[in-house]
Protein backbone atom coordinates (compact mmCIF):
# COMPACT_ATOMS: atom_id res chain seq x y z
CA UNK A 1 0.00 0.00 0.00
CA UNK A 2 1.04 3.80 -0.63
CA UNK A 3 1.04 6.34 1.79
CA UNK A 4 0.25 9.88 1.60
CA UNK A 5 -2.15 12.47 2.88
CA UNK A 6 -5.24 14.48 1.52
CA UNK A 7 -4.57 17.63 0.63
CA UNK A 8 -7.98 18.54 -0.74
CA UNK A 9 -11.65 17.13 -0.87
CA UNK A 10 -14.65 18.17 -2.81
CA UNK A 11 -18.66 17.09 -3.34
CA UNK A 12 -17.54 13.18 -5.22
CA UNK A 13 -13.70 13.01 -4.26
CA UNK A 14 -10.64 13.78 -2.14
CA UNK A 15 -6.67 14.50 -3.70
CA UNK A 16 -4.58 12.32 -2.28
CA UNK A 17 -0.76 13.81 -1.90
CA UNK A 18 2.52 11.79 -1.34
CA UNK A 19 5.96 13.00 0.15
CA UNK A 20 7.37 12.80 -3.16
CA UNK A 21 4.59 15.28 -4.31
CA UNK A 22 2.62 12.44 -6.53
CA UNK A 23 -0.98 13.20 -6.65
CA UNK A 24 -3.88 11.13 -7.25
CA UNK A 25 -7.58 11.26 -7.05
CA UNK A 26 -9.82 9.42 -4.64
CA UNK A 27 -13.67 9.08 -5.23
CA UNK A 28 -15.94 8.81 -2.41
CA UNK A 29 -17.33 5.58 -2.89
CA UNK A 30 -13.82 4.24 -2.94
CA UNK A 31 -12.60 5.48 0.13
CA UNK A 32 -13.30 4.10 4.19
CA UNK A 33 -16.47 5.20 5.94
CA UNK A 34 -13.99 6.83 8.43
CA UNK A 35 -12.44 8.69 5.79
CA UNK A 36 -15.56 10.01 4.60
CA UNK A 37 -16.54 10.50 8.69
CA UNK A 38 -13.45 13.05 8.94
CA UNK A 39 -14.14 14.77 6.37
CA UNK A 40 -17.52 16.30 7.89
CA UNK A 41 -14.63 17.33 11.08
CA UNK A 42 -11.86 19.61 11.21
CA UNK A 43 -8.99 17.08 11.33
CA UNK A 44 -5.40 16.60 12.99
CA UNK A 45 -3.90 13.87 11.24
CA UNK A 46 -5.08 12.96 7.70
CA UNK A 47 -2.44 10.38 6.76
CA UNK A 48 -3.91 7.54 4.84
CA UNK A 49 -3.51 4.28 2.85
CA UNK A 50 -4.09 3.77 -0.97
CA UNK A 51 -3.66 1.20 -3.65
CA UNK A 52 -3.24 3.02 -7.15
CA UNK A 53 -5.04 2.33 -10.10
CA UNK A 54 -2.97 2.82 -12.85
CA UNK A 55 -5.97 2.19 -15.62
CA UNK A 56 -7.01 5.47 -15.08
CA UNK A 57 -6.16 9.02 -14.41
CA UNK A 58 -7.31 12.60 -14.10
CA UNK A 59 -4.77 15.02 -15.16
CA UNK A 60 -1.16 15.51 -14.93
CA UNK A 61 0.78 17.51 -12.35
CA UNK A 62 4.43 18.41 -12.84
CA UNK A 63 5.02 15.02 -11.90
CA UNK A 64 3.18 12.69 -13.53
CA UNK A 65 -0.52 11.56 -13.85
CA UNK A 66 -2.93 11.62 -11.48
CA UNK A 67 -3.90 8.36 -11.16
CA UNK A 68 -6.69 7.20 -8.92
CA UNK A 69 -6.55 5.56 -5.68
CA UNK A 70 -9.01 2.83 -4.35
CA UNK A 71 -9.02 0.91 -0.79
CA UNK A 72 -8.54 3.84 0.57
CA UNK A 73 -8.37 3.84 4.98
CA UNK A 74 -6.72 6.10 7.65
CA UNK A 75 -2.98 4.85 7.95
CA UNK A 76 -2.34 2.00 10.29
CA UNK A 77 1.25 1.03 11.58
CA UNK A 78 1.86 -2.50 11.00
CA UNK A 79 4.73 -4.02 13.03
Amino acid sequence: MNIGYIITFGKKAITIQTKEKNQYIANFEDCSEEILEMLSHKFDSNVIMFDIDKSRFSGKTNYGKRYYAINVKLYELII
